[in-house]
C-alpha cells in the first residue's frame, strides 16, 4: 500500500481543522480528520484521482470530500 506524504502546510491544515471542529462538535472532529486521511490513502493508491488543476501546476490535482478540497500530486 502506498502511503501519502503530507506537506507541513497540510499537517497544519489538519490540525487547525481538528481544533476548529472540536470547539463545536468534539465527537465529530476526529471522525472528519479520519475521513480526510482515508481519502488521502485512496488518492495515494489512485494517482489519477481527482481533477487536474493545471493552473496550480502541471501535476497538481484536486479531490473533493464534503466541503473540503484536497490538493495532491
Amino acid at each position: 500500500m502506498i502511503m501519502p506524504q503530507y506537506t507541513s502546510a497540510a499537517i497544519q491544515d489538519l490540525e487547525s481543522l481538528l481544533e476548529f471542529i472540536s470547539k463545536y462538535k468534539p465527537g465529530a472532529a476526529a471522525q472528519w480528520v479520519a475521513r480526510i486521511e482515508n481519502k488521502c490513502l485512496s488518492i495515494a493508491s489512485s494517482p489519477e484521482a481527482g481533477q487536474q488543476m493545471t493552473r496550480l501546476g502541471q501535476d497538481v490535482r484536486a479531490s473533493v470530500l464534503g466541503r473540503y478540497m484536497i490538493f495532491h500530486r
